[in-house]
């Protein structure tokens, strides 16, 4: 997923992460196809809307729903407006076993609302879970896939966070995903992300996937 060569940052990181609607369907997708194949799929996003997309897919919403629940009463950036109608418009819905189960939170959601949602995945009940509160250090359990969708640069911090959700039961395979971003900014925080989970899992370290758009570990 390839950004614009004369986008700042922040435009980049707009377009291509959080309000990107093929880079979010491959992600919902991957997901889903994880789940399908019995793992407890954790999907890590920094941004609101981004998670929002992710599970919209899952959902299969229809168009006005997404832009209902993505253009807000106070929005005055005309440009971010286009955006996120285009998502809402060309956002892939995917195709999902009919006993999946996802869900989406992030911290607008009370204690007890988390609580709910991290026992559901550890007994079984929930698949997916969607969620900004990865980065707060939240311990969630049971987990044997995570799907990196926030991008970013890769740092220590989140290799402790893999370990520490990545329990596999019975020596069963853990996977992890990381989307690959191209162009300013995203394709190089891609590369040090790459470079650092090869010097931490050496061996058994990122591998390319079929699809040239993902490396599970």
């Amino acid at each position: 997923f390839r950004s614009p060569k004369n986008d700042n940052y922040h435009q980049v990181v707009k377009r291509c992460i959080e309000l990107a609607p093929q880079r979010t369907g491959a992600i919902a997708q991957k997901a889903a196809t994880l789940a399908e194949n019995g793992h407890n799929v954790l999907v890590p996003v920094d941004r609101i809307n981004h998670g929002k997309l992710i599970a919209h897919a899952l959902l299969k919403s229809d168009k006005d729903r997404i832009e209902d629940s993505l253009v807000d009463e106070d929005d005055d950036d005309a440009d971010e407006i286009l955006l996120k109608m285009k998502a809402a418009d060309q956002l892939p819905r995917i195709d999902t076993a009919e006993d999946t189960i996802h869900s989406y939170i992030d911290a607008n959601a009370d204690d007890e609302t988390r609580e709910k949602h991290y026992n559901a995945l550890e007994n079984g009940e929930l698949d997916i879970l969607i969620t900004t509160l990865i980065k707060e250090g939240a311990d969630i359990p049971n987990i044997s896939a995570i799907v990196h969708a926030e991008g970013g640069k890769s740092k220590t911090q989140r290799i402790q966070r893999i370990g520490r959700a990545l329990r596999p039961q019975n020596g069963d395979e853990a996977i992890i995903v990381d989307v690959q971003d191209r162009g300013n900014f995203i394709g190089n925080h891609y590369s040090e992300r790459m470079k650092l989970l090869n010097e931490y899992y050496g061996k058994y370290g990122p591998t390319q996937s079929t699809d040239n758009t993902t490396r599970p570990l």
